[in-house]
């Protein structure tokens, strides 16, 4: 039996460096955690293995103690080992105060980034591969959600990410698998945390049933609406323009039951994109930045036009959502801020949004682009891997991990 069968048969004893091997044939990033140092006075114990050793430790611990699922146990033990993969990426020397430090700036959001395509493709139930991602992403939310004395939306926004007990376990287990000298310190914040989570409705439930239950006691069958009126309240209340479902229905009267859908796919050359518009899009518009990279140079590939490329996507999206129609934006979507630029043009024509995720590994898509007719260069390619930025769930409606 493997570790992380172990871990799933509910056999919590087990040696912490058996699963970051395990891991380690999956994830290579994790042979290179022992070669990443830490600075000495927030990580005296040693590099990033000997903490990611430490911290899997308390998490057993803390799993042993029996108030978490099954589930939220499998979870809590791979997002511990995989919590501070980014670090092999960020770690670097700058001058503080006068002292070269050691430090890892966003070492969270890129270790998450790092991992995602691969875990996807690992036989997780879906609920763990969520809340892994959370975890690793995420776990040092709860500190800086207390020191920005954070209300109930940003709190709402990121149980959404992981669940709220989760990011509880996983920040007392880093805190206390370190050597250093502010430790009580640490977990006394984090315990203000797990206050903030019961106050604002977000530490073991969802704080959105009792919306959901109005909303559709309002809007009755028309699951349409409802969809629509649904995303939109959540979205809203978590960027602050809302504080109740009453809001929501009073904002969406007027369009919650005729609008377009807009559809962002998110995969690197060769995850399978244009086999899902195939399969799941018949009729949708669809806004190709290739293809108008194609009109306006005769080929695919040639990015000196990219601003007019967009200039001009921009313009017939624009076109299709005047008309309500259902459309498709299809590019990489790599990152982010480009996402953002077309969810956030979407709703402001009051479409329905939704981010189409492709995972693909690496091989897999190098395997897939070989065949493609219109292939890109490998460098290219690994260059798409680097840059992916995975979807957190609040950047659209609906962000959609489909299967590939």
């Amino acid at each position: 039996m493997t570790t992380i069968e172990q871990i799933q048969s509910g056999n919590h004893d087990f040696e912490a460096s058996d699963l970051l091997d395990e891991l380690a044939s999956v994830f290579p990033v994790i042979d290179r955690l022992a070669d990443t140092p830490q600075d000495a006075e927030w990580h005296a114990e040693g590099n990033v293995r000997i903490h990611t050793e430490w911290v899997i430790r308390e998490a057993q611990e803390i799993v042993k103690q029996g108030e978490l699922s099954p589930r939220q146990s499998e979870a809590l033990l791979l997002g511990a080992a995989l919590h501070d993969v980014g670090k092999v990426f960020t770690t670097r020397e700058e001058e503080r105060d006068g002292r070269i430090r050691i430090t890892s700036p966003r070492h969270a959001g890129t270790g998450r980034n790092h991992i995602a395509p691969a875990l996807a493709g690992m036989d997780f139930a879906p609920e763990v591969f969520h809340q892994v991602l959370g975890l690793v992403g995420h776990h040092h939310d709860p500190l800086k959600l207390i020191s920005r004395n954070a209300r109930a939306p940003r709190f709402a926004r990121c149980a959404r990410a992981v669940e709220a007990v989760l990011l509880h376990a996983i920040e007392q287990a880093d805190i206390r698998g370190r050597s250093c000298q502010d430790k009580e310190d640490k977990l006394a914040l984090v315990d203000l945390f797990r206050d903030g989570a019961k106050h604002s409705g977000t530490w073991a439930q969802n704080l959105y049933a009792d919306w959901e239950q109005r909303l559709r006691s309002e809007i009755g069958d028309d699951d349409q609406a409802y969809r629509f009126a649904l995303g939109e309240a959540i979205l809203d209340f978590e960027n602050g323009k809302i504080r109740s479902p009453e809001e929501a229905l009073q904002r969406t009267y007027s369009y919650r039951r005729d609008y377009g859908t807009v559809t962002v796919m998110c995969g690197p050359s060769g995850a399978g994109k244009s086999s899902w518009i195939r399969e799941n899009a018949a009729g949708a518009a669809c806004v190709s930045l290739d293809e108008i990279r194609r009109e306006l140079s005769g080929k695919r590939s040639d990015q000196s036009k990219n601003g007019q490329v967009i200039q001009l996507a921009k313009e017939r999206l624009r076109e299709a959502l005047r008309k309500k129609q259902d459309i498709i934006w299809d590019a990489t979507n790599l990152r982010v801020d480009g996402r953002s630029m077309v969810v956030d043009l979407a709703r402001n024509y009051h479409a329905y949004t939704r981010i189409i995720v492709l995972p693909v590994t690496e091989t897999v898509a190098a395997k897939r682009n070989r065949k493609r007719t219109h292939s890109i260069p490998a460098k290219v390619l690994t260059r798409q891997f680097e840059r992916w930025e995975w979807p957190e769930p609040w950047e659209a409606h609906e962000v959609v991990i489909a299967k590939n």
